[in-house]
């Protein structure tokens, strides 16, 4: 019967965990990314467009003169501070989605930096040729 080439479970977790969370934290960024873009007005679809609004002009070629605002409707004031809450717990959420990527970047670290020990250890070396046999 013939030996299967592929690893065991227990030989390939350190990496199969980092690439997990290495995974996760593409994902965090991208989320973060893209909640960055909606709180400062971007369009999400297009995060690196730089458009710029078009003017008007009047007949002449001057540029027209900004249309006044339409008066407040009577909800506004609570419109505005529902909306300033909402953005304030974006906010947070920013923050802690920063914090978690830093405690997941630290956490890849570690083990990266505990594969690395393992490795670099006398037993890992000595038993090198043996990993080597069994392919």
């Amino acid at each position: 019967m013939a030996k299967s080439k592929s690893p065991s479970p227990s030989q390939n977790a350190p990496e199969d965990v980092l690439s997990s969370l290495e995974a996760i934290l593409d994902e965090v960024a991208a989320e973060r990314d893209a909640r960055a873009r909606l709180l400062s007005g971007m369009p999400a679809a297009a995060p690196n467009a730089k458009s710029k609004p078009a003017k008007a002009k009047t007949k002449a070629g001057k540029p027209a003169k900004p249309a006044a605002a339409p008066p407040a409707p009577e909800g506004a004031a609570a419109q505005i501070a529902a909306l300033e809450a909402k953005l304030e717990k974006a906010r947070t959420g920013l923050v802690n989605r920063d914090a978690r990527i830093a405690d997941l970047k630290a956490e890849r670290d570690a083990l990266r930096a505990e594969i690395e020990e393992l490795r670099a250890s006398r037993s890992w070396r000595i038993t090198a040729p043996l990993r080597r046999l069994r392919g």
